[in-house]
């Protein structure tokens, strides 16, 4: 019950809010739209507002698979070799020292009014964090469980994908879910530097045209595609975790194995 009567409660204050500031800016509307005035941009814009955010979703969901590709390999090749983790710390430490959207100029440059200038700061935006949660995952793996399975013959292949991954899950998707919040972040940058069509496009469009409710929409738009995606995360996390019966197996095996010593 508290699951859903909080969430409600916090979306009634919040929209309350919203009213009671349109109301007080009444005389000045284009500061301040009321909300059932943004609902109505959009649903008589509808096909505009869709071909925008639909742009832009392709985008965000580019952004991360490129971005969750690199991280894995970024992270198992961390995990394996120390020499790795050495030569790529000091780049963590630049990318975190740079913002990635900052890239996006370059990017058009570099690649021209395309699909790819998008999704590149994109992903570098993104890949940071997610690789610090693979691999802190990949690293939490209690030795006795590792001990376990090595007394046993198992080889590093079983290792990795019937211990270390499921002990992984929680980190992974942690950084997945902070990665879904994140990637419209990116995509509207990467917009912002130079494209033809998404949410960031149309923002600017409706800022120049002094049309606030457009603007709105546009925002309200993109954070539907953030929790859109943000929630297809918890639904795989949710499918994906059903595996974690083998933790805790694990758990109760170690634990016999302990009390026979």
């Amino acid at each position: 019950m508290r699951k859903i009567f909080y969430p409600t409660l916090s979306l009634i204050l919040f929209l309350g809010l919203w009213i009671a500031i349109a109301w007080y800016v009444r005389q000045t509307p284009f500061l301040f739209p009321f909300p059932w005035k943004v609902f109505a941009r959009v649903v008589a814009n509808f096909s505009l507002f869709s071909y925008h955010a639909l742009a832009t979703y392709l985008e965000m969901m580019c952004g991360m698979l490129i971005a969750s590709v690199l991280s894995f390999v970024t992270a198992y090749g961390m995990l394996k070799a120390r020499v790795v983790k050495a030569m790529l710390e000091p780049y963590f430490v630049v990318m975190q020292c740079l913002p990635m959207f900052t890239l996006a100029p370059l990017c058009i440059l570099w690649f021209g009014w395309s699909f790819i200038a998008i999704i590149v700061p994109t992903a570098l935006m993104i890949s940071l964090p997610l690789t610090m949660s693979v691999y802190r995952g990949l690293q939490s793996t209690p030795q006795q469980h590792l001990d376990f399975f090595r007394v046993h013959g198992a080889s590093e292949r079983i290792l990795f994908y019937k211990v270390k991954i499921p002990f992984a899950l929680p980190h992974i998707f942690a950084g997945l879910r902070i990665s879904a919040a994140v990637s419209g972040v990116g995509a509207i940058a990467g917009e912002w530097a130079g494209a033809q069509r998404g949410l960031g496009v149309l923002l600017q469009m409706s800022k120049r045209n002094f049309d606030i409710e457009a603007v709105f929409g546009a925002i309200a738009s993109l954070l539907f595609l953030n929790l859109s995606l943000y929630f297809l995360v918890v639904f795989l996390e949710k499918w994906l975790r059903k595996d974690q019966h083998v933790v805790k197996k694990l758990d109760r095996a170690t634990a016999l194995q302990l009390d026979a010593l």
